[in-house]
């Protein structure tokens, strides 16, 4: 469904696309049968095999998320580089990491869509669960599966430094004909390189 109904409408047969945060593989593999190549990364390297095994087609890379792996993809050779259901649950100081890949392997005039939480007072940011210095709340926030909504101005700052600019941004239930997940109820922030 992300593939079919968001995705689509962004790429071509000959493009090469890189997708953060890739997981098992399923949305790079819907991705792939519409693409020439697709590189995905994950942090998880027990995660990445599951995918070579399950999700393997002849266009798919899978690598790990790190300069090691980055380096596999040439600079300036990429169309379009996605993330969905990742960026949210990002430290500060990773977002900064990965946008500055996406800028120096997206081609000029390519894009990058990230699917992201804007602020919103339902979660606790960052800063705020950082300064919870409980023992609980350091473990929740080093090995938890944090959620941290963001500006779209820190979005667009992060972009700046990084040589992107944000272009659009859209509501996700724009795009899906129902909800389906909690990514429904959040925003696409459009990217492009100059």
């Amino acid at each position: 469904m992300i593939c079919d109904q968001l995705l689509l409408r962004f790429i071509k047969p000959g493009d090469e696309v890189l997708d953060i945060g890739c997981g098992p593989g399923f949305l790079a593999q819907a991705v792939a049968r519409h693409v020439k190549t697709v590189s995905a990364c994950d942090i998880s390297p027990g995660v990445l095999e599951c995918a070579r095994i399950i999700n393997a087609a002849d266009n798919i890379s899978y690598i790990y998320s790190g300069d090691h792996g980055f380096a596999r993809i040439g600079d300036l050779s990429l169309d379009l580089v996605y993330s969905i259901a990742v960026i949210q649950h990002l430290r500060e100081e990773v977002i900064g990491y990965l946008f500055g890949v996406a800028s120096k392997k997206l081609k000029s005039g390519g894009l990058c869509l990230f699917q992201v939480q804007l602020e919103d007072s339902q979660w606790k940011e960052e800063s705020e669960q950082a300064g919870d210095q409980t023992v609980a709340g350091r473990l929740r926030l080093k090995y938890g599966l944090n959620f941290f909504p963001r500006s779209e101005s820190f979005f667009r700052e992060i972009a700046s430094h990084s040589g992107l600019a944000l272009v659009e941004t859209h509501s996700l239930s724009d795009y899906f004909a129902s909800p389906f997940d909690d990514i429904y109820y959040q925003k696409l922030l459009i990217f492009k390189k100059p």
